[in-house]
């Protein structure tokens, strides 16, 4: 999975140049990789969603029609010992299937990476299907520090979808 990553970085900061709205899809990926971590969207246990942040869980251009959000992160906020699910639909494929990620800033040098997730993969996403991940809170707050994480969805070509989970200590 890092590999892919190192290998995705680079894709991304040349991509715009295609007619397929690749500088919207770049526009996109800038976001997600680059804007504050900050809101989330609420979602109770039972799915029900409450304060709602604009900036979450949209879908890429280049993937408008091809990948769709289907459950938002359930429960958002999670508690530290619980775990949060989400869901996707894919029509006709995306190479390599999908990856859920942390995005994570160092405090000190400021690099952004990315750590992957138990749980955080979808291989047969490579044709149409239904991803569900369920995704240990103790796993994306690893430092058990609490406070806002940000998830990225991205396949073998870029960023699908991208939002923030808040973790409960």
């Amino acid at each position: 999975m890092l590999r892919r990553l190192a290998l995705l970085l680079p894709l991304l900061l040349v991509a715009g140049c295609d007619s397929n709205g690749g500088n919207a899809q770049l526009v996109f990926e800038d976001e997600a990789l680059l804007s504050p971590i900050q809101g989330f969207t609420q979602v109770s246990a039972t799915g029900t969603v409450g304060a709602r942040d604009a900036s979450d869980w949209r879908i890429g251009p280049a993937y408008v029609g091809i990948v769709s959000v289907l459950a938002l992160p359930t429960p958002n906020p999670v508690p530290r010992t619980g775990s949060v699910a989400l869901a996707f639909n894919v029509v006709g494929g995306v190479p390599g299937g999908l990856d859920v990620v942390v995005l994570q800033e160092d405090s000190l040098t400021g690099e952004i990476t990315f750590r992957d997730l138990v749980g955080g993969q979808c291989r047969q996403a490579t044709a149409s299907t239904f991803c569900t991940f369920d995704l240990s809170a103790r796993q994306i707050d690893y430092r058990n520090t609490g406070g806002l994480y940000r998830l990225v969805v991205l396949d073998g070509r870029g960023i699908a979808s991208y939002g923030d989970v808040r973790v409960d200590l």
